[in-house]
């Protein structure tokens, strides 16, 4: 996501695993939806039947859910302020992600998977204002002294490679309001049949060197938990702090849903995919309503995480660091600034 002028505000990469992880932590009919339940009737290869060349395709609805175009936005844009020299506000770059990391194969398909994305439409809610209104607005955002500020979240991912037993991922981030670490596991390759972008490190996997036995987070000299979480018969108390890290614990994600065999939740269950870990550094719910709560990310971050054995095959680890910034226009000029400027303390 860039401004007129070039500036880059956002920068996301592997959005597919992040958006994953939203809506795995989203209510039942959001991941539904999703997940491409298209009818409760609609049999795997019916959904094929639409996507092969000679069909007409699937109509599907993606939603911003982070950033300045996301849902949860407080303010609206003043689109009007943000025009540049090229005559639009925003700069929207978005690449497909690789096949086998959006689609699985059902049956024996007689070639290898790919797909394509045709006619793409933006659907934006615009508020027309009235025009002294706006000759208000521009008068505060062109005063070199004045500047109209919107706070946002946006993600940046660090992703490394975990071939030990027992292995710590360093995470360097630059930042003044670091709210939350989201750390996914996944394989390096992913394979073309079971579940879209599964998530390992279960106590219940089937991969028994792809269970995280213990972990913890290091923030410059001090430990997240007193402890490392030590996990070996559910997933019940990583599943609690993911709950805790949005205060909503009475939240009706769909992780926490008993799964099908009625033996735990689908959090760890083996073939849902939907483990992860996560680090809060909120501390509370008042950090839902824009009061900065982070801590400053220059200090140095680890997480130390251990499996039961070496793993066969190399696994990747994707931390999701969420950051809080303020999106300013003024003078004319579109930029974004740390909420905490100055600061190298934690909070």
């Amino acid at each position: 996501m860039k401004s007129a002028d070039g500036l880059v505000i956002e920068d996301i990469t592997d959005l597919n695993f992040l958006q994953r992880l939203f809506t795995i932590t989203s209510a039942e009919e959001d991941y539904g939806v999703h997940k491409g339940v298209y009818g409760t009737d609609d049999a795997p290869v019916a959904v094929g039947n639409l996507m092969i060349p000679a069909a007409s395709g699937i109509v599907y609805t993606f939603q911003m859910s982070h950033g300045i175009l996301g849902k949860d936005l407080s303010s609206y844009l003043p689109v009007f302020m943000m025009n540049g020299n090229g005559g639009y506000a925003l700069d929207l770059e978005l690449y497909l992600a690789p096949a086998t990391s959006a689609l699985k194969e059902y049956g024996s398909p007689s070639s290898d998977m790919s797909y394509t994305i045709n006619n793409p439409v933006y659907n934006l809610c615009l508020l027309r204002m009235d025009a002294s209104l706006c000759d208000k607005f521009n008068e505060i955002v062109c005063d070199p002294n004045e500047k109209v500020a919107i706070p946002y979240t946006t993600f940046r991912n660090h992703v490394s490679t975990l071939t030990s037993q027992n292995n710590i991922a360093h995470i360097h981030e630059s930042g003044t309001n670091l709210k939350r670490i989201w750390s996914v596991y996944s394989e390096a390759v992913q394979n073309k049949t079971g579940t879209v972008l599964p998530f390992v490190g279960s106590v219940k996997t089937t991969e028994s060197t792809h269970k995280i036995t213990k972990y913890n987070y290091k923030l410059g000299t001090a430990h997240l938990y007193n402890e490392p979480i030590e996990e070996s018969i559910n997933n019940n108390i990583t599943l609690k702090h993911v709950k805790n890290a949005v205060w909503s614990s009475e939240k009706p994600m769909i992780l926490s849903k008993t799964n099908s065999a009625k033996t735990g939740t689908l959090f760890e269950d083996a073939t849902a995919g939907m483990f992860l870990t996560v680090a809060n550094m909120t501390y509370s719910p008042e950090e839902m309503k824009e009061v900065c709560q982070g801590i400053s990310s220059t200090n140095p971050i680890e997480l130390n995480v251990s499996f039961n054995g070496v793993p066969a095959s190399p696994l990747l680890v994707h931390n999701f660091c969420e950051l809080g910034y303020n999106l300013t226009i003024q003078n004319g000029m579109v930029r974004y600034e740390e909420q905490k400027p100055g600061s190298q303390s934690v909070y």
